[in-house]
């Protein structure tokens, strides 16, 4: 029986270690442990006992490493480091490659554009870039600039004529300490 505690603590602290994964219950029954908890899809266990049988719930972790993990596949780019401490991630690096969601919608606006100026051919496409000026206002405006200059570039690349294009950056006045994903990005309009 002694054993038998000792296991299970061992196993206890394992499963406690263990990031995304939260232990709700363990205990024995005919002869295996049944490990009870909440459990990320992206959590790797340690080899442990093999006695040990794992039931758990899905959830999202906010477990540093498992931040890390999650942003890490999203951004799938080896020349971006990232680092997570007490749910706060900072990446570092420079990349200029766009994801390839992004590029689907960068292809459809070349492709209504190409249409539109078959029908019009003095047509061009508005790009604003926008922040929600986060971290400084340097960092801000230089990461507004480089988001529309790698759109134009793309889209010079796909045929689209400088010339036929209108740029524009709203830059960030001051920081704001209201995050907000949706004010980040590329905006494009079609303007005669």
């Amino acid at each position: 029986h002694y054993q038998q505690q000792q296991l299970q603590q061992q196993i206890t602290t394992e499963l406690n270690q263990t990031a995304g994964f939260v232990l709700t219950e363990l205990k024995y029954k005919d002869g295996r442990f049944i490990a009870k908890g909440l459990q990320d899809p992206l959590t790797v266990f340690k080899p442990i006992d093999e006695r040990v049988l794992i039931q758990s719930m899905p959830f999202i972790s906010l477990d540093d490493d498992i931040i890390k993990r999650r942003v890490s596949a999203l951004l799938n780019d080896s020349n971006i480091s990232v680092t997570v401490e007490n749910q706060s991630v900072t990446l570092t690096g420079a990349s200029n490659k766009l994801p390839e969601l992004k590029q689907k919608h960068l292809d459809v606006i070349y492709q209504s554009y190409m249409r539109l100026s078959n029908i019009n051919n003095g047509i061009r496409v508005k790009l604003s870039s926008r922040s929600d000026c986060q971290g400084s206002v340097i960092e801000s405006n230089k990461n507004n600039q480089s988001r529309l200059t790698m759109v134009e570039n793309y889209l010079t690349l796909q045929g689209i004529n400088r010339e036929h294009m209108v740029t524009e950056t709203i830059e960030c006045a001051a920081t704001s300490t209201e995050i907000n994903p949706a004010r980040i990005g590329v905006w494009f309009e079609v303007i005669p």
